[in-house]
């Protein structure tokens, strides 16, 4: 059972108005809900560009693992919710940058195409689940 003392809001206030916490540590894992390619005043970053908001999310996954005391070397799990999976098989440069940079191995991961998302104009949500040490 998530306590308040286990959530962690990126976006403050924005998320407890709209009913969810970022990320939330249950024991040693850290469950990351869907960070979609906002700048830190919730505007979607590049409208209609798939890199562009693959590069945002994935800068703001970092982010949210670093405020919780992780890396993208403890990403186990990642489910990728995009509006168009063709675009998104052209634009994972930045995904693969992410991991290396912390020298992580890609996670078990899903993909799937969605027909929208919270945002107009998102096209990429991420959610990850983190196995923390200790």
């Amino acid at each position: 059972m998530a306590r308040e003392k286990d959530c962690r809001h990126f976006f403050g206030d924005t998320e407890k108005a709209i009913g969810f916490s970022q990320a939330v540590r249950a024991g040693n894992i850290l469950y990351v809900s869907g960070v979609l390619a906002v700048d830190d005043k919730l505007q979607v970053v590049g409208p209609g560009d798939m890199a562009a908001q693959v590069a945002q999310v994935y800068a703001n996954l970092g982010r949210i693992l670093a405020a919780n005391g992780a890396s993208f070397q403890d990403v186990v799990k990642e489910t990728v919710f995009a509006t168009d999976l063709a675009a998104l098989g052209g634009a994972l440069a930045p995904r693969k940058a992410a991991f290396d940079a912390d020298g992580a191995y890609v996670p078990a991961s899903t993909m799937v195409q969605i027909t929208g998302l919270f945002l107009p104009g998102a096209m990429i949500e991420v959610e990850m689940i983190a196995h923390l040490e200790g």
